[in-house]
């Protein structure tokens, strides 16, 4: 998420399991008028970082002299807390995993442009192939066919191009005006799709 290291989340981690126990330990013992929820949360937690505790009791700092209304403050404060340090904890668990790329694919935009420039060839083959098999289009259809076909044959030649600079160089900026074509190409699919229903 952050893009830490594994020193930094082995860190993290620790500051959040400190974190954990104190806020854990500084929760005031239930009462006969305690909710059951709280009764219920008190005993879950406590045996959670009971062998936190133990361990490492000797380092955590806590005041038992607390008065009842600091003792209240306290407890509320380290409800607040403990929400706080889950929530960082279960954050810094996440791992993006990134999909493979295809085949031939130098880098993910190089893999997202070669899929739309051929899901844009697909649509001018299968609509050539309709049309020699008797389908008559409607002129919104031919129109945006032929701005497809526009699109791709400007848009062809400069993926070529920058897919064979991006070989020797993987981080080579996508020229801008092959994004327009490219741009052009979704938007004359979007445009046939919507005139073919």
């Amino acid at each position: 998420m952050f893009g830490l290291s594994s020193k930094d989340s082995f860190a993290l981690g620790v500051a959040a399991l400190w974190v954990f126990s104190v806020a854990v330990s500084s929760m005031s013992e239930p009462t006969a008028t305690s909710s059951p929820f709280y009764t219920f949360l008190y005993k879950f937690l406590k045996t959670l970082a009971g062998d936190l505790k133990s361990r490492f009791g000797q380092y955590i700092p806590l005041d038992n002299a607390a008065s009842t209304a600091s003792a209240t403050a306290t407890k509320t404060l380290s409800l607040f807390v403990l929400c706080a340090a889950l929530s960082l904890s279960v954050a810094g668990c996440a791992h993006q995993v990134n999909a493979p790329l295809p085949k031939g694919a130098i880098n993910s935009i190089d893999a997202q442009t070669n899929a739309v420039l051929q899901a844009g060839h697909a649509a001018a083959a299968q609509y050539e192939a309709d049309v020699k098999a008797g389908f008559v289009p409607s002129g919104t259809l031919k129109a945006a066919v032929a701005q497809l076909v526009n699109a791709l044959n400007v848009a062809d030649p400069l993926y070529q191009t920058w897919h064979s600079v991006l070989q020797s160089d993987p981080g080579a900026a996508q020229p801008a005006q092959l994004a327009s074509s490219v741009s052009q190409v979704s938007s004359s699919l979007a445009t046939i799709t919507s005139a073919a229903k």
